[in-house]
């Protein structure tokens, strides 16, 4: 028995047409009053916060200092010692430290790639292997930086500003500028990653 394609079509349409009245409808009467009690319930189960100035016993002068460090004051600090017959060192509370030992690991070598303030002269001789070049270069970013940030010029390769265009000298001079200190600055880096790699 073979069936046409229109009538399957037809028959399964009605029966999902008879199966979407079959199902239950729910009225505005029925859905409202769920809606409202919910809403009842809720802001009722919610507790009632009191500020803080408010709460008995509560004194903002008396709150904790911050732990800035990572163990546990008393904490036995094992494998830190270099000579075994020894014992071990004892972590100590956070206010018995002085205040200088929190700032001993902070960089104050001005980066080459981000302090602008540096020309290509003073980051060549602040990593060169003569003491007083170094020195000489530490006094001239000093002096620089306590004068003040208007007079800081920005290396030629850092500038965000467009290279003229207007005559084709003048591109091709500010190209060789910004070649120029791009140059400079990676012979700084280099310097600098030699001076350090004797140290260690």
């Amino acid at each position: 028995m073979s069936v046409c394609v229109q009538c399957a079509f037809r028959y399964s349409s009605r029966s999902a047409g008879t199966a979407a009245l079959a199902r239950p409808s729910f009225s505005k009467a029925f859905i409202l009053p769920q809606f409202h009690r919910r809403l009842i319930s809720s802001s009722s189960s919610t507790p009632v916060k009191t500020p803080s100035a408010a709460r008995p016993g509560s004194d903002p002068s008396a709150a904790k200092p911050k732990i800035v460090s990572s163990v546990p004051a008393g904490t036995v600090l094992k494998g830190l010692h270099y000579n075994k017959r020894l014992t071990e060192p004892v972590a100590l509370a956070d206010d018995e430290y002085p205040e200088w030992l929190w700032k001993v690991l902070e960089d104050r070598r001005p980066r080459l790639s981000s302090a602008t303030q540096m020309t290509s002269e003073d980051s060549a001789d602040l990593y060169s292997k003569s003491k007083g070049r170094r020195k000489a270069a530490q006094k001239r970013i000093a002096a620089r930086e306590a004068a003040g940030v208007a007079d800081i010029s920005t290396p030629a390769d850092h500038m965000t500003e467009d290279m003229p265009f207007e005559t084709f000298e003048e591109s091709q001079e500010a190209i060789k500028a910004a070649k120029r200190a791009s140059r400079e600055r990676r012979r700084a880096d280099i310097k600098e990653r030699n001076f350090l790699g004797k140290l260690g």
